[in-house]
């Protein structure tokens, strides 16, 4: 998977790379299974 010009010395985050994609929606169903998760 190939990120756009990343700053020297920054940490790409799979949060960074989903919305980079455009995968805001993806990520927010990952946020509700952490919360699920946690409440386990």
């Amino acid at each position: 998977m190939i990120i756009a010009n990343p700053e020297p010395g920054e940490i790409i985050q799979p949060e960074d790379i989903l919305i980079v994609f455009g995968r805001e929606d993806k990520l927010r169903e990952l946020e509700k299974e952490a919360a699920g998760m946690v409440k386990l």
